[in-house]
Formats: structure tokens, C-alpha cells, sequence
């Protein structure tokens, strides 16, 4: 009885070692497809598209600079976009435009995931944000 016992209990063991692996291989599936699609929409600048699909990849595998760094792009280029001869920074009046850059705006979201993705070692994510601290001297941006 102790025998049947004790290889119930390395049944259960394997199984739940089975579903944990089958959930790390799916989430890591789920990751690179969400990439890949991410990235061919990236490629035809399709950024609405591309971003949706950066944020489920950053929901899923939270430490990967490229993803984060892609995803400050697109912000970077909506704020562009919208705000061709201005820059606004980090909740202060920009010098030169009298600004004030506000919570969630496209810029601080792109601030947002280039710091992230400097965090996690990204050098592009790096030296754009060096370089926007140089051209804008502002601390909020500074890496």
C-alpha cells in the first residue's frame, strides 16, 4: 500500500512538472508569434498594429529590451507626429515651447519603455535617451 502510495505521489509530481513545462512552452510560443507579427506590421509601418502586438508580447515575456524598445519607438513617433516642432518634457514647462508634458502622453510612454528597455540593457534604447537628454537638457529624460 505504501509502494502504490508513494508512486501516486511521483505521478503527480510528473504531471504537474508536464502542465508547467506545456505552460512555459506556450507562453514562450505565444511570445515569439506575437513578435513576429508585431514586427511585420512594424516593417510596414502599420504602428497601431505593431504596438497592440508589443504590449501581449510584453505581457508575456517581461524581460526583453527589444519589445520595450520597439514600443518607445512607435510612442516616440506618435508624439512626433503629432508635435512636429515641439518638445514636452517631464511634467515642467520646456523651456522654449512653455509645454507642459502630461501623464500618459505619447512622449512620457515612450520615456517610459526606452528607460525599461534601458534597464534591461538595450544600447540603442541607451543612447537615445542620452541623446534626447542632450538635445532637450532635461533630467526626466537623462540615462
Amino acid at each position: 500500500m505504501l509502494k502504490n502510495s508513494r508512486n501516486l505521489e511521483l505521478l503527480s509530481v510528473v504531471i504537474l512538472l508536464l502542465f508547467a513545462g506545456c505552460s512555459l512552452i506556450s507562453r514562450e510560443s505565444d511570445t515569439l508569434n506575437y513578435l513576429s507579427i508585431a514586427d511585420t506590421y512594424y516593417s510596414e509601418f502599420e504602428y497601431d498594429k505593431a504596438l497592440e502586438y508589443y504590449l501581449l508580447a510584453a505581457e508575456t515575456e517581461n524581460d526583453n529590451g527589444e519589445t520595450y524598445y520597439k514600443i518607445g519607438l512607435i510612442y516616440g513617433t506618435y508624439h512626433n507626429q503629432k508635435h512636429p516642432n515641439e518638445s514636452i518634457i517631464g511634467g515642467r514647462q520646456n523651456q522654449q515651447t512653455g509645454v507642459i508634458r502630461r501623464e500618459g502622453s505619447d512622449f512620457s510612454l515612450s520615456v517610459k519603455y526606452l528607460r525599461k528597455a534601458a534597464e534591461l540593457g538595450h544600447v540603442g534604447a541607451r543612447q537615445i535617451l542620452r541623446v534626447m537628454h542632450d538635445n532637450i537638457q532635461d533630467l526626466d529624460v537623462k540615462y
